[in-house]
C-alpha cells in the first residue's frame, strides 16, 4: 500500500526514493529521505566553521554535546598518544640498559634475583 503523500520534501528526495523504488529498493522513511538530502547539502567551509556542529540548520543542545565529545575524544587519544610514546621509549632505554651489561653479568643479577626473592 503506497501512499501519494510527499511530506513536503524536496522534488530531489522524492526522485532519489522513487528510484529506489523503481529498482526494487523498500520505499524510504521520511527520516532517510531527509538524510538523503542532508548529505547533499553542503558542510561549512574549512577555518570558517560555525555553531552549528552537526549542520542541521539550528544551533541546539546536540551541537554542544558534539563539540563537547569531540574535544573528549581529541584529549583522550592525544593522552593514548603520549603513553605510547613514553612507554615505547622507556623499552628503548631498558634495552639499552641491559645492552650495557655482559651475558655473564646479566646471568649472575638473574642468579642474585633468585636468591632473593
Amino acid at each position: 500500500m503506497h501512499s501519494n503523500k510527499n511530506f513536503n520534501l524536496p522534488e530531489s528526495v522524492i526522485k532519489a526514493a522513487q528510484q529506489s523504488m523503481s529498482a526494487g529498493v523498500v520505499a524510504l522513511t521520511k527520516v532517510e529521505a531527509e538524510l538523503i538530502e542532508a548529505k547533499k547539502q553542503k558542510l561549512d567551509p574549512v577555518g570558517k566553521e560555525d555553531s552549528d556542529v552537526n549542520n542541521d540548520g539550528k544551533v541546539d543542545k546536540s551541537d554542544s554535546y558534539l563539540k563537547n565529545r569531540r574535544m573528549t575524544i581529541k584529549t583522550a587519544m592525544k593522552e593514548q598518544a603520549e603513553e605510547r610514546v613514553a612507554s615505547a621509549a622507556f623499552k628503548k632505554l631498558r634495552d639499552e640498559e641491559v645492552a650495557l651489561f655482559t651475558e655473564k653479568e646479566v646471568e649472575d643479577i638473574k642468579s642474585r634475583a633468585e636468591r632473593l626473592g
